[in-house]
Order: C-alpha cells, then sequence, then structure tokens
C-alpha cells in the first residue's frame, strides 16, 4: 500500500535518531502537477521539496523538523463521505494512529476539518500530523498535513505557520 503522510511522520522520526538533512530543492510547487485547478505552495527559503509516492507535495524544513504534505484528491466516493469518514481512512492508509482531536480548519481561506494524530517514538520526541481536510466539491477534497516533531522553538512554530499561510489555489471556484 502506498503511503504519503506516513513518509513525513518517519522522515521526521528518523532525523530524531540519526539526525539527517534533506538536499535543497524546487522553488514552486503545485497540486496537481498539471490541469487548471491546483493547490500551490513556493518553497520557503532553507526547505527541500518532493513528489511522494502518490504524487502529493511534501516540503520538508532544512533541520526535519517540520513537514508539509499537501494534494487536491479527487474521489467520486467522497461525494458520500464525511470529512471525518475521510480523515479516518487517510490517517488509516497512511499506517497512522486514529485522530484524537478535532478542530476548525481552513485551507487557503476555506472552512473545514482539522484532525491531530500523534506518533510517539519511545524516549525520544513525538511526531504530531495536523491533518485539515477543505470539500471543494462533492468529489474533491483539498488535504494538508502539517507534521511537527515535539518541542519546536516560538520561531519554527511561526516558519511552519506562516508557509501555511502563503498555500493558495489556482483555478479553483
Amino acid at each position: 500500500m502506498k503511503r504519503s503522510l506516513l513518509g513525513c511522520v518517519v522522515a521526521l522520526g528518523m532525523s530524531l535518531a540519526f539526525g539527517l538533512a534533506p538536499d535543497a530543492g524546487a522553488q514552486s510547487m503545485r497540486h496537481p502537477k498539471t490541469g487548471e485547478s491546483a493547490m500551490v505552495l513556493d518553497l520557503p527559503v532553507g526547505w527541500t521539496a518532493q513528489y511522494n509516492v502518490r504524487g502529493h507535495v511534501e516540503y520538508y524544513s532544512a533541520d526535519l523538523t517540520r513537514c508539509i504534505n499537501f494534494a487536491m484528491m479527487v474521489n467520486e466516493r467522497y461525494a458520500s463521505k464525511s470529512l471525518v469518514e475521510i480523515a479516518a481512512a487517510n490517517l488509516k492508509e497512511d499506517g497512522l494512529p486514529p485522530y484524537t482531536h478535532t478542530q476548525d480548519g481552513s485551507i487557503a481561506g476555506r472552512a473545514g476539518e482539522a484532525f491531530l494524530s500523534t506518533v510517539s517514538y519511545g524516549d525520544q520526541k513525538s511526531v504530531s500530523t495536523l491533518l485539515i481536510l477543505v470539500r471543494l466539491s462533492p468529489s474533491t477534497v483539498a488535504s494538508l498535513a502539517r507534521v511537527t516533531r515535539e518541542g519546536l522553538t516560538a520561531a519554527q512554530e511561526a516558519e511552519i505557520d506562516d508557509a501555511i499561510r502563503r498555500i493558495r489555489f489556482a483555478g479553483v471556484k
């Protein structure tokens, strides 16, 4: 089974143990790669970007304490599913624990729901995933995951939140 969010969680977990650091990456990325409608983010300074195994966009901070994963997911089955059901299925498919907390969320000013899942690494710090889902049409859901290691400084929190605020939709009505 292909995983997407798990890649961010594993990378941050591995950085706890091995101090891994990414190489420099692209300037701007979008999902999907082609087509009229997309989610777009310009690469924050010092961050690395890549498309994961599902083709979703992942941005990693230079110190591997933060990751942003986003995609526009299109599936006809979403029309009959709530965001709660979609979140539970996505977290399970990605091999992450079920969410333990929900709250209001938004992507690029569009209201949605957010779901918190946390993975503990024994004596190491935990990694938290805040999965935000926004329904754009009956069969289209925008997905944004804010993945962070425990113990971030106020500056690190501000940097990831600023990057997330810069995500925009192109061609979405």
